[in-house]
């Protein structure tokens, strides 16, 4: 029997957003032609009120300036993120049990336990199916709730998602550690609205020392011990090595990928990356993400030959983001387009994975463990300050960049309290950068004719344009 007398807004606009999607990717080639010289053209600088709701979709698409091979690559993405949205949605309807999970968390080993899986927090980006004012939407109703609104809006949306009654009520929930002050806060405020559910809290290491290390992998086996003791369940071995293995495909895949890009940057994959990053956090192990992550190599292979050539355009202005992605707009296509401009590294594309070592279950469980620690945000928010400092100034000489954007998201700390640390960092390098001060998920504090031309400012003011 239905579990609400009102639909989930959240997952019902993902679900029919992402079916609409793949039946226009379900032949890339034409998407491709339709997205270069039809639809991209039309909205790189203008919403018409018909592309109100896919316009960012297009746009995070490469509005036509990726080729059919990345689309490919992501269509079967995806395929992996439908499952975890039509999973959500079921289990919203029919109260089917199913598993929250953080960001940091192995959700391949919650799965093996036959749970489907969701992330509350990642209604961030599920928000964008609604519109550029979703995110603001849900973050508007956590403020009204009375929680504090210098919460990032990361965050924010994934409060606002429950209170609103979107999201499917959990019948196990995981948590970690890491330390992000708002991340933490929210699972404080879901667990209150929660108190009938087993919880368990994984034990995420602030660095990387062999102590903090065991204690990771050895909290995986307490939750696994949690798990069989509190809801009955057992761990199923063969379905978590196949998992593994899918794992693996991915890490292989994407660790080529990412050397690839790295020696000769393939601009039009960013936003491919970010995406496979995103479902990555609640889809891991699933073989749609493993052939995903071979097609985006693939597809890395064919841009390198492409720019390896000696008549191949070389990039005009190379360009770093320094931090998370904006969400409900993607402005990567319009600054191409007015300073060929492009991205060749950001902080959430970057990625490499250890690979899975399959010669025990103890050795199973610790690799997917540890290789979640490395999986963006959650890489840059466990360790030191000189983890993000190093990495912001390796990607700066690696790529050769002529210029650095810090989105600098409104309320988080990590990012806010590195700002002077980074301005000097970019400096010392002769690099300029430049902080927009924006919210990634809440288009209410700047909008994007205002990012643009803060960008278009500086470029200016640096004789970049």
């Amino acid at each position: 029997m239905d579990q609400h007398q009102h639909p989930s807004v959240l997952l019902e606009t993902s679900v029919k957003a992402n079916e609409s999607l793949l039946k226009i990717l379900k032949y890339p080639r034409s998407a491709h032609f339709l997205m270069k010289h039809v639809v991209g053209p039309m909205l790189i600088d203008h919403t018409p009120k018909w592309a109100n709701t896919s316009r960012t979709a297009v746009l995070k698409l490469g509005a036509g300036y990726v080729d059919y091979r990345a689309l490919e690559a992501i269509r079967w993405c995806l395929v992996a993120a439908q499952k975890g949205y039509v999973a959500g949605l079921d289990a919203f309807k029919t109260g089917k049990p199913i598993a929250w999970t953080d960001w940091m968390i192995p959700c391949d080993i919650v799965r093996a336990f036959g749970y489907d899986v969701y992330c509350p927090t990642t209604a961030f980006a599920a928000s964008a199916a609604q519109g550029p004012d979703g995110g603001a939407r849900y973050s508007a109703i956590t403020e009204e709730a009375g929680v504090s609104d210098v919460l990032c809006s990361v965050d924010k949306a994934g409060l606002g998602s429950y209170l609103a009654g979107d999201l499917p009520h959990p019948s196990l929930v995981v948590n970690g550690t890491h330390p992000c002050d708002s991340a933490r806060m929210q699972c404080m405020v879901l667990e209150y609205h929660t108190p009938d559910v087993p919880t368990f809290t994984m034990d995420t290491p602030y660095g990387r020392s062999d102590y903090e290390l065991d204690r990771w992998v050895k909290s995986a086996w307490e939750l696994i011990d949690f798990i069989e003791k509190n809801t009955g369940r057992n761990l199923d071995w063969a379905k978590l090595e196949e998992s593994a293995r899918y794992v693996h495909r991915y890490t292989v895949a994407i660790n080529e990928a990412a050397e690839l890009h790295r020696a000769n940057p393939a601009p039009p994959l960013m936003g491919m990356l970010n995406l496979l990053w995103r479902t990555r956090l609640t889809e891991a192990g699933r073989e749609e993400l493993a052939i995903s992550a071979e097609k985006i190599r693939d597809a890395t292979h064919w841009y390198v030959e492409q720019n390896a050539r000696k008549k191949a355009p070389k990039d005009k202005l190379r360009v770093l983001f320094g931090d998370q992605g904006v969400v409900w707009t993607d402005f990567q296509a319009w600054m191409y387009k007015h300073y060929g401009a492009r991205v060749v590294a950001d902080y959430i594309g970057r990625a490499y994975y250890p690979p899975v070592d399959f010669s025990s279950k103890e050795s199973i469980i610790k690799t997917l463990v540890i290789e979640k620690l490395y999986l963006s945000m959650i890489r840059q928010s466990h360790g030191t300050m000189e983890l993000n400092i190093g990495e912001t100034e390796s990607l700066m000489e690696e790529y050769a960049v002529d210029c650095v954007l810090f989105n600098n998201n409104a309320g988080c700390k990590h990012n806010l309290a590195l700002k002077k640390i980074l301005s000097d960092t970019c400096s010392r390098a002769g690099i300029p950068a430049l902080f927009m001060d924006l919210d990634i998920v809440d288009n209410r504090y700047l909008s994007e004719r205002e990012i643009q031309a803060r960008i278009a400012n500086f470029f200016t003011t640096y004789g970049l344009a």
